[in-house]
């Protein structure tokens, strides 16, 4: 798929000129890309992520997704210290 292949690449990127288009992305109607834009923005690591990633992890519809973002909300704090 398209769309999850490209916010893995801009993860891998890791620009943070992605982070506003992948935070859009979050409200994808497909759970794979869902979860690949919230890895994504845990790789990118910017701070402008965290309030959605925080709202997904404690209350999301798919847990797959809660887990992804955590994992992100995780590396976001890493980069913060």
């Amino acid at each position: 798929m398209v769309r999850n292949a490209t916010a893995e690449a801009l993860g891998q990127i890791g620009d943070a000129r992605a982070v506003e288009s992948l935070i859009v992305t979050l409200k994808d109607a497909v759970a794979v890309v869902r979860s690949s834009a919230v890895k994504a923005l845990g790789m990118i690591g910017d701070i402008k992520a965290e309030k959605r990633l925080i709202e997904i992890s404690e209350d999301y519809d798919l847990e797959s997704v809660r887990a992804d973002a955590k994992e992100a909300l995780a590396k976001i704090n890493k980069n913060k210290e």
